[in-house]
C-alpha cells in the first residue's frame, strides 16, 4: 500500500513539473515570427510596433522570416492549407470565429501560435505576448521603456482564448502625437476612435472613426472589397457609434450613450447613469476618477446592459494612465476585475509597468495619491488660485496645513521610490507616476497658501506680514513650478489648462527678493485631532449585511456598497450632549428615478430617514460630485455610555464612506478627521 501511494504520488509530481515547464521563446537568438500569407494592414502595423518591442527587450530586434518562433494567423483572410494547419494543430479556432476582434494564443510544439478572428484580433494576440514580455501599453505616449531580459519564457500549457466584452471600444484623441496616441489605443485593444479624421492613420491601426460610415459596407454585394477593409470583421459598420458632446463648463460628462447617440452630459463626473432600456453606449470621463469608483460604475453599467459603445475622454492619459488602462481592459474583459478588486489591479499594474520589487513599494504611497486627488474638490482641469476652498485651517489641527502636507510627504515618497528605478524607465516612471502626484501638490500649494495669505494678509500691511508674505512666496513658486511642467515631462500635455490657469490671487504682487526670501520656509507641522468627535470610516463596522467594501473608493478608500436592505452596524462610547450626526455617501446617481434613501437609528430609538437625491439642487449635486461625498446632517441628543448606530439602505445603489458624531454642531470644514484605511 505504501508503494502504490508513493508511485501514485510520484507521478502526480512529474505531471505537476510536466505543466509547470517553461516554453522558451528568447534565450539570446533575435525572435523570428511569420505572418500567414494575407494579413490586414493593422496585422503589419502591430508587426512593426513587435520587432521595435523585442528590440527594446532583448537588444536585438525581431524579424520575419521561416523557422520562426511565433507563427500569427487571421481567419478571415486564411487559406484553406492554412486552416488545415491550424486543424492540425488542434487549435480551437471556432471559439472565436465568429468574435470579431478575438483571438487564441497557444504553444504548439515548438511554436507559439496566434490565431486572430480578423485583423485586429491577431494584432491584439501579437500585442498582448509584447506585454507578457513587459512592454507597457504607454512606451510610445509616456516614453515608459520595458526592463531589458535575457530570456522570455510562457507556460507551455497556456491555452487562452480571448473574447471583447464590449464591441466598440474607444478613447477621445486628446491632441498631441497621434501616432504615439495610436500606439496606445491599439496597445489597450481598442477599435473606436474620436477627434481626428486621419483615416491613412486609423486605417493602418484598425480603427474606426467615431461617427463615420465605412463606404465599403455600403455597396451591398461587393464582398470582397469589404473584406480589404482592413481586419473590420463581422462588425457592423454601416452606422458607427456617434457621441453628441455638450459643454456645461464645468467639465462633467454624462456617461450614457443612446444606443448611436449620446444623452447630454450632466456633472456627474465619474458615475454612470442608465436612464432607458435603449441605452447600450458608455462615455466616461477617467480623469481624476478614483479606481474603485470606476470598476464598480463600470459593472453597475454591464449589469444594467450597457454593452455595446464604451468610449473613455481623458485630457491627459499621462495624467490618468491607471484609469485609462483599466477601463480599457474592463472594456475588453469585464470579468477581469471585479468592482471590489481595484485595489488588486492596482498592484499588477504597479509590477507590470515597473517591475515586481519596485512596483510593490509603489502600491502604498500611489493609494494615498488616489485618496489626496479624491478629497482635493477640484478636478484636474480646473485650475484656479483665485477662489478660495472648503479647507479651513481653523478647526481640526489645521486642515489646510495637513492636506498639504500629506501631499508633500506622498510626491516625497513616490521620489524616492523613484530612485529605485531602471535609467531606461525613468522617463516613463517621471510620465505616469512623478506628474500626476507633483500636479497634485503643487495645485494644492499654489491654491491653499494663496488662501492663507489672503486670509491672514492685509494690502496695508501684507508686505512686513512674515506668514502671510510666506505664504504668498509658496504660492508663487508652486504656480511657477506647474508653468515649467511641459519642459520637464514632455509627454504630459496641459497646454490648454495652463493657457487658462491665472496667477495666484494674492494681497499684493512680490518681488522676486521677497519671493526668494520668504519661499524657503518650513513647512508647519499640523497634527491631526479630532476634537472630541467621533469618527469612523464606514468599513469600520461591527456587523454587516448586505455589504460590500469598495477598495480605492471615498475619503475613506473603502467605502462600502449596500443592497436594498443592507446596513451596518457599529458599537461607539460617547459622553452626553447634543451633537451633529454627519453621514457621508458616494454621490451616486439613481437609475430609472428611483430614490436613494438610508436610515438610521441609534440604539432602539425611530430609523430617521435620509435621502440623497431628493430637494438636491444642481449646485448641490456638483458640489458633491466635487468633493467626492454628498454629506447629510441629523440633530441628535445622545446620553453619556455605549451606543449603537445602525445605517440601512432602503434603494439600492447606496454607499456609505464615512460618518462623524460631532459635538459641535456649527463648526465649518472640508475632510472627516480620520485616515483612510490604506494608510
Amino acid at each position: 500500500m505504501k508503494i502504490r501511494f508513493l508511485l501514485v504520488l510520484s507521478a502526480w509530481l512529474c505531471s505537476t513539473m510536466v505543466q509547470a515547464k517553461d516554453f522558451v521563446w528568447y534565450n539570446g537568438k533575435p525572435i523570428v515570427y511569420s505572418l500567414q500569407r494575407s494579413t490586414s494592414v493593422v496585422v503589419e502595423t502591430a508587426a512593426r510596433l513587435f520587432e521595435n518591442d523585442m528590440q527594446d527587450v532583448t537588444g536585438q530586434r525581431a524579424r520575419q522570416g521561416s523557422n520562426s518562433i511565433i507563427q500569427l494567423y487571421q481567419l478571415d483572410h486564411i487559406t484553406d492549407d492554412e486552416l488545415n494547419q491550424l486543424t492540425k494543430w488542434r487549435v480551437p479556432y471556432m471559439q472565436i470565429i465568429t468574435h470579431p476582434d478575438a483571438f487564441w494564443i497557444g504553444v504548439r510544439g515548438k511554436q507559439i501560435v496566434i490565431v486572430g478572428s480578423n485583423g485586429r484580433g491577431a494584432a491584439y494576440g501579437l500585442m498582448d505576448l509584447s506585454r507578457q514580455a513587459g512592454v507597457s501599453p504607454f512606451k510610445e505616449w509616456a516614453g515608459l521603456l520595458p526592463q531589458q531580459r535575457k530570456r522570455l519564457t510562457i507556460d507551455d500549457a497556456q491555452e487562452r482564448v480571448e473574447i471583447p466584452s464590449i464591441a466598440y471600444r474607444g478613447v477621445c484623441y486628446p491632441g498631441g502625437d497621434l501616432q504615439k496616441f495610436a500606439c496606445l489605443l491599439l496597445r489597450l485593444k481598442g477599435n473606436l476612435i474620436s477627434g481626428t479624421d486621419d483615416k491613412e492613420l486609423t486605417d493602418a491601426f484598425g480603427f474606426l472613426i467615431e461617427g463615420q460610415q465605412d463606404m465599403a459596407t455600403k455597396q451591398k454585394g461587393n464582398k470582397k472589397k469589404r473584406k480589404k477593409q482592413e481586419g473590420h470583421g463581422d462588425l457592423d459598420w454601416n452606422f458607427l457609434p456617434r457621441i453628441d458632446r455638450h459643454d456645461d463648463g464645468y467639465g462633467y460628462l454624462m456617461p450614457t450613450v443612446q444606443q448611436t447617440k449620446a444623452e447630454k452630459p450632466q456633472k456627474n463626473h465619474g458615475h454612470t447613469h442608465k436612464k432607458t432600456q435603449e441605452s447600450h453606449g458608455l462615455l466616461y470621463h477617467t480623469d481624476g476618477v478614483q479606481p474603485g469608483l470606476m470598476t464598480r460604475e463600470l459593472h453597475r453599467a454591464w449589469d444594467g446592459q450597457t454593452r455595446d459603445t464604451w468610449m473613455a475622454q481623458s485630457n491627459d492619459p499621462a495624467l490618468s494612465a491607471l484609469q485609462l488602462n483599466l477601463f480599457m481592459d474592463m472594456a475588453w474583459n469585464i470579468n477581469g476585475t471585479a468592482s471590489d478588486q481595484a485595489d488588486r489591479y492596482l498592484n499588477r499594474w504597479l509590477q507590470e509597468q515597473f517591475g515586481r520589487q519596485t512596483g510593490a513599494r509603489l502600491v502604498s504611497p500611489m493609494a494615498r495619491y488616489y485618496r489626496l486627488s479624491a478629497q482635493w474638490p477640484q478636478k484636474p482641469w480646473e485650475m484656479t488660485a483665485q477662489k478660495d476652498t472648503p479647507f479651513n485651517a481653523d478647526e481640526l489641527g489645521n486642515e489646510l496645513d495637513r492636506y498639504l502636507n500629506e501631499c508633500r510627504d506622498t510626491w516625497h515618497s513616490i521620489q524616492e521610490r523613484g530612485h529605485d528605478i531602471e535609467p531606461t524607465q525613468a522617463a516613463g516612471f517621471g510620465q505616469l507616476i512623478e506628474y500626476p502626484a507633483a500636479f497634485l501638490y503643487e495645485m494644492a500649494e499654489m491654491t491653499l497658501q494663496a488662501q492663507e495669505a489672503r486670509h491672514i494678509g492685509r494690502k496695508e500691511s501684507f508686505h512686513h506680514d512674515t506668514d502671510a508674505l510666506e505664504s504668498a512666496a509658496r504660492s508663487v513658486l508652486a504656480y511657477e513650478a506647474i508653468l515649467n511642467f511641459p519642459s520637464q515631462w514632455p509627454a504630459a500635455d496641459p497646454a490648454s489648462r495652463l493657457a487658462k490657469m491665472a496667477a495666484p490671487l494674492l494681497p499684493d504682487t512680490l518681488s522676486r527678493t521677497e519671493i526668494s526670501r520668504y519661499g524657503q520656509a518650513i513647512p508647519y507641522k499640523a497634527k491631526l485631532t479630532t476634537d472630541g468627535s467621533i469618527v469612523y470610516n464606514a468599513a469600520r463596522y461591527n456587523k454587516a449585511t448586505a455589504a460590500q467594501p469598495i477598495p480605492l473608493l471615498g475619503h475613506s478608500m473603502k467605502a462600502v456598497d449596500l443592497q436594498a436592505g443592507g446596513s451596518l452596524e457599529y458599537r461607539f462610547y460617547a459622553r452626553e450632549g447634543d451633537i451633529l450626526l454627519r453621514i457621508a455617501l458616494i454621490p451616486t446617481l439613481p437609475d430609472n428615478g428611483t430614490m436613494q434613501r438610508i436610515t438610521v437609528k441609534v440604539d432602539n430609538g425611530q430609523p430617521l430617514l435620509i435621502s440623497l437625491n431628493e430637494d438636491t439642487s444642481p449646485q448641490q449635486r456638483a458640489q458633491d460630485v466635487a468633493r467626492g461625498q454628498a454629506v447629510r446632517t441629523l440633530e441628535l441628543r445622545l446620553t453619556g455610555g455605549n451606543h449603537t448606530l445602525t445605517i440601512a439602505a432602503l434603494d439600492p445603489n447606496v454607499i456609505i464612506d464615512q460618518w462623524m458624531i460631532d459635538y459641535d454642531r456649527d463648526r465649518i470644514f472640508y475632510l472627516f478627521p480620520t485616515k483612510g484605511e490604506t494608510d
